[in-house]
């Protein structure tokens, strides 16, 4: 078992020396071009038990995205929907690219901080092809979410197209002072709950994690210890 896993280490060790090496040599365009290769290596290289200690290093992860959500209810409370808009979009924008790319690059590579050259290497607009691309697929794996059927109970859109209208509203309505559709106005509260408190804790349980406030904690009656070694090299297959 000792020489397997010294192995499994080295094979880590080269697939970080190879992404990191991807970085050096050509950079966010490359990504862009290659986001659909790019996703097939993460699928093939995952990891569960990277992607748990991903959120257990760091059970705070999700503050932003409440805290953005926080706001945007105080203002509904008081009846801005329009402002409250500009930050419900943020709730969703955070929670895609930080509490579920972020960690999910984790359990791709061996190496944290290599994650976090990688997550640059993808484009920091949300709705980009290349985004996509290295999301959606992983995310599917992982917790049975395909963000291009998944649907809202009660909405006939697909989660990810409420967003990209929601987006796109919350673009214009802050650049050309557009205002919203009404079905925007209508939604965007609901979208931003339903991708923060309900997409991000279905992937915590596909890791036997839990939310609890701010905080990540293992469900009740899981063990606190990481997952164990033949569960840990577990790919999502």
């Amino acid at each position: 078992m000792s020489h397997y896993r010294a192995y499994e280490d080295e094979l880590d060790a080269l697939q970080d020396q190879f992404l990191s090496d991807l970085y050096e040599q050509f950079g966010p365009q490359w990504v862009e071009e290659h986001a659909e290769k790019l996703s097939e290596e993460a699928i093939k290289q995952f990891r569960l038990g990277r992607l748990q200690s991903a959120y257990t290093k760091h059970p705070n992860m999700a503050n932003k995205a409440i805290g953005m959500w926080e706001e945007m209810q105080k203002l509904l409370g008081k009846d801005n929907r329009l402002a409250a808009l500009v930050f419900g979009a943020s709730v969703i924008e955070i929670t895609i690219r930080d509490l579920l790319l972020h960690p999910i690059l984790s359990g791709v590579v061996h190496n944290e901080a290599l994650a976090d050259v990688i997550l640059k290497l993808v484009p920091r607009h949300v709705g980009s092809d290349a985004f996509r691309k290295v999301l959606f697929p992983v995310l599917d794996k992982v917790a049975k979410i395909d963000l291009t059927k998944y649907k809202r109970p009660g909405s006939a859109k697909s989660l990810w197209d409420e967003y990209q209208s929601i987006r796109d509203d919350r673009n214009r309505l802050i650049h050309d002072a557009t205002r919203p559709s009404n079905e925007t106005l209508a939604t965007f509260d609901a979208v931003a709950s339903e991708f923060l408190q309900v997409i991000f804790p279905k992937v915590l349980t596909s890791v036997h994690l839990n939310a609890t406030g701010y905080l990540m904690i293992h469900e009740e009656g899981v063990s606190m210890a990481p997952i164990e070694a033949d569960d840990s090299e577990q790919t999502a297959e």
